[in-house]
C-alpha cells in the first residue's frame, strides 16, 4: 500500500509540475472566491478525465493514440488568440460573477495531460481495483494541494502585478507557449 501511495505521489508530481504554472495564470486573473472555486473545480474535472482516460487505456480500451492527445495542446493557443482578439477589440473584462473558469481550466488541464496519460497508463496497468482507488484518492488530495499552492503563489503582489499589469499579453503568451510545449513534447 505504501509503495502504491509513493508511486502515485511521484507520478502526479512529475506530470503536473507544468500544470502549476497554468494554475498560477488562472488564479492571478480570478477576481472573486467564486472564480477561485470554479478554477479548483476545473482542475479536479481535468485531472478526473485524465485519470479515467488512463484507466481505460491501461485496460486495453484506449481509443486515442498518445500522440493524438498532444493536438489537444492547440486548445490553449485558441484561448491565446481569443485573449489577443479581446485586447484588439479593447473589450472590458467580464463583470464580477459573469466569468466561468471551470470549462477553460478543465480543457487546458486535459490538453496539457498528454504526459499524464503516457505515465499513468503503464502505471495503472499493474494495479488492482483497490490500488487504483487508492491512487485516485492520492490524485484527489494532490489536486487540492496543487490548487492551493497555485492560488497562494498567484496572490504574491509582485507576481500578480506582472500578470495583471499586462494581463491580455501575458495570458496570450503563456497560452501560446503552453500549446507549443504540449505539441512539441509529444513529438520531440
Amino acid at each position: 500500500m505504501l509503495q502504491t501511495i509513493i508511486e502515485a505521489i511521484v507520478a502526479y508530481a512529475a506530470t503536473n509540475i507544468d500544470d502549476l504554472l497554468v494554475s498560477l495564470l488562472f488564479f492571478a486573473q480570478a477576481k472573486s472566491r467564486k472564480e477561485d472555486w470554479q478554477i479548483v473545480f476545473g482542475k479536479y474535472l481535468g485531472i478526473a478525465l485524465l485519470t479515467a482516460i488512463s484507466i481505460l487505456g491501461a485496460y486495453g480500451l484506449s481509443f486515442l493514440p498518445a500522440k493524438a492527445l498532444a493536438w489537444l495542446g492547440l486548445l490553449p493557443a485558441w484561448l491565446g488568440i481569443k485573449e489577443l482578439r479581446d485586447k484588439a477589440e479593447d473589450k472590458e473584462a467580464a463583470p464580477l460573477g459573469q466569468r466561468n473558469w471551470t470549462a477553460a481550466v478543465a480543457l487546458v488541464t486535459l490538453a496539457n495531460g498528454g504526459d499524464n496519460v503516457g505515465v499513468y497508463i503503464p502505471l495503472f496497468a499493474g494495479h488492482s481495483v483497490q490500488e487504483l482507488l487508492l491512487v485516485s484518492l492520492v490524485f484527489l488530495l494532490l489536486t487540492g494541494l496543487w490548487a492551493w499552492l497555485g492560488q497562494k503563489i498567484a496572490r504574491w503582489p509582485r507576481l500578480q502585478a506582472i500578470i495583471l499589469g499586462r494581463q491580455k499579453l501575458v495570458t496570450a503568451w503563456l497560452y501560446f507557449s503552453l500549446s507549443a510545449y504540449i505539441v512539441l513534447k509529444a513529438y520531440c
